[in-house]
């Protein structure tokens, strides 16, 4: 069967070759003209994978009862309403109009009536492009993390004079040239000095515990050393502790928090990615 299509354009009709009401079958590959020599103006399709977070598949059943022209299957469909789709490709949804049903004597037996329809085979192209850029982003958080284990890596190594601690959302070290006795060590609670989110993008939370009040005093420093500033160094109650840490102005990379209370200190590792 060859079907050409007539009525093409601004002069009227359709523009289908073949119009099947009900289910249809093919038992090998449907095929469409893709030539590059058909094409032109040719362009990379970008923000493919907001266009594909913003659809909304569904799962449905067709009113096979109501349309009985339209020879629904009745099963279980998943798919999109073509209204939904048009919202943000309206490229691919168009209005169709199913034609009146007549009996022999040209008598309108079924009055025909219009409808939405998409082509399901041009969002191939968007969901291609959509894994595409979630793979970049992929990448990039890998790179990420694995330049955040060499950092960490290379901050937990142990050097004369330290020791690791490590708590339960924290690793950090503890200055034993610094540090009180044992018993003052647990009073001063040096597991709870948390950076949280750690990573973060930008203002995380603070927070800290101490078992005696004294004087407290917490500065930054990036991760070559330099002192970037003073968060605060004031006289603090025992208890629990938090603020919120303004990031705004500082690049991504890893900072170094350092709490010292009446010269007693606890350090901890914070890093700011993109």
């Amino acid at each position: 069967v060859w079907g050409i299509a007539i009525g093409i354009g601004p002069s009227g009709g359709a523009g289908f070759a073949g119009w099947f009401d009900g289910l249809t079958h093919c038992t090998n590959f449907a095929w469409q003209s893709s030539d590059a020599q058909f094409k032109e103006d040719v362009l990379p399709m970008n923000a493919a994978l907001a266009k594909i977070m913003a659809l909304q598949p569904k799962s449905y059943r067709l009113k096979a009862s109501e349309y009985p022209t339209m020879v629904f299957d009745t099963a279980l469909q998943f798919g999109f309403l073509a209204q939904d789709v048009e919202a943000v490709l309206p490229q691919i949804v168009r209005d169709l109009q199913q034609p009146d049903q007549v009996d022999s004597l040209g008598n309108v037996t079924v009055p025909g009536f219009q409808f939405k329809a998409m082509q399901y085979d041009a969002l191939i192209p968007w969901l291609a492009g959509a894994i595409q850029e979630q793979q970049g982003v992929i990448q990039q958080l890998e790179s990420k993390v694995t330049l955040m284990e060499q950092q960490l890596a290379t901050c937990c190594t142990v050097a004369d004079g330290t020791r690791m601690h490590q708590g339960a959302n924290t690793i950090g070290y503890i200055d034993n040239t610094l540090a009180p006795a044992a018993t003052d060590v647990r009073a001063l609670h040096l597991d709870e000095l948390v950076v949280m989110p750690n990573p973060f993008t930008e203002n995380p939370t603070i927070s800290y515990r101490i078992g005696t009040s004294g004087r407290a005093q917490l500065r930054v420093s990036d991760a070559n050393g330099r002192d970037m500033g003073l968060l605060f160094d004031t006289g603090v109650q025992a208890g629990q502790h938090s603020m919120m840490w303004n990031t705004a102005a500082m690049a991504a990379g890893t900072y170094w928090l350092v709490l010292t209370l009446d010269g007693k200190r606890i350090t901890e590792q914070a890093v700011k990615v993109q």
